[in-house]
């Protein structure tokens, strides 16, 4: 994490300093030392490059190497990711799954929506497969997220990122929870509430 921390921090034109060590750790025979190397390249490598060796490791022995390839591959959202990532949804491991149905999700390709519904019923899960359904807009999420929001004992910020998620796929009962918490004096997911209003350019929030 700090090395990642610190590449970032790193000018681009000082990033291939970086590159031996990467080497390194995605060699390395642990899976968490490698997954620890494609986070690297990801602060790294050039998109274009990235890309290229995410889809390798997709191949990994390793669940957590392969779930990790997936995860960095959907953040590129490169169109021309999706073969790849077609073929990691067809994964036996589950994260896999997930992380190459998100990433067809960043690209506007219901394939992995299925995994991206089944996920609501994780916790780990639940939000970021909120946030892809979001970015999928799909209309057939509509009953699935709503089903969601109305849970009970459901913690607030998936509430409200459900919320967030109608309100995107234009569900008037998304915009009016958001317009609710947004009102509030103080509670832990205003910010997030605002922040939504401005995504889905909520005129009654102007009021």
């Amino acid at each position: 994490e700090l090395l990642c921390e610190l590449a970032h921090e790193t000018p681009a034109s000082l990033r291939e300093e970086f590159s031996p060590v990467m080497v390194r750790l995605l060699a390395d025979g642990q899976p968490l030392v490698r997954s620890a190397g494609l986070a690297l390249a990801s602060q790294v490598l050039e998109p274009a490059e990235s890309s290229e060796l995410f889809a390798r490791y997709l191949s990994d022995a390793t669940p957590r190497v392969r779930a990790e390839a997936a995860g960095r591959l959907a953040d590129l959202a490169r169109p021309d990711s999706r073969p790849a990532l077609a073929a990691a949804l067809q994964d036996l491991h589950p994260a896999v799954r997930f992380e190459a149905a998100r990433g067809m999700a960043a690209l506007k390709h219901p394939a992995g929506f299925d995994v991206l519904v089944g996920a609501l019923q994780d916790d780990e899960l639940r939000f970021r497969a909120i946030a892809a359904l979001a970015e999928l807009l799909d209309p057939r999420a509509i009953p699935h997220l709503k089903a969601v929001f109305r849970r009970w004992l459901l913690p607030q910020f998936d509430r409200t990122q459900a919320a967030g998620a109608l309100a995107r796929l234009g569900d008037p009962d998304g915009e009016k929870h958001l317009l609710t918490r947004a009102a509030k004096k103080w509670s832990e997911d205003r910010p997030m509430a605002l922040e939504l209003l401005g995504e889905v350019k909520a005129t009654a929030a102007l009021a």
